[in-house]
């Protein structure tokens, strides 16, 4: 995949500033625990910026913005802790959307299948997430 920069974009060195946040085990832990709670669109979108994160032919800074956004996910200290009810996890989301937006020409059809199709095997086929409290299975 060629690389897609933003104008005016200088992409980082590495991300190593970024991974030091992002751990794959933090990752999944953060969606277990907060699934019901994030929502099916926002849970999906994570998903399909962890893919983008740790696809080999991701340029470096699209990897820098979804290691960037998962990371801030992942941290439990954030603008809005995520212990306030309803609240706590919408600044999660919102950037978790703002880096999909970012990095919607590296979201690719196979990324997103994948996403969706792992949504769906939590969640089932309908639009309802487990409450709150019920992580998903699998």
């Amino acid at each position: 995949m060629a690389d897609q920069s933003p104008p005016d974009a200088k992409p980082p060195d590495d991300t190593t500033s970024y991974a030091k946040y992002f751990t794959d085990s933090a990752f999944w832990q953060k969606v277990k625990d907060h699934a019901g709670k994030i929502g099916r669109a926002s849970l999906t979108k994570a998903i399909e910026l962890y893919h983008v994160a740790v696809a080999p032919d991701t340029p470096v800074w699209a990897k820098a913005v979804a290691l960037g956004s998962l990371g801030y996910f992942i941290l439990p200290l954030d603008v809005v802790p995520d212990l306030i009810p309803v609240a706590g996890l919408t600044d999660d989301a919102a950037a978790i959307a703002a880096a999909a937006t970012v990095l919607l020409k590296n979201i690719t059809p196979a990324i997103r299948a994948k996403a969706a199709e792992q949504v769906t095997k939590w969640f089932g086929a309908d639009a309802k997430a487990p409450p709150a409290g019920e992580p998903p299975v699998g």
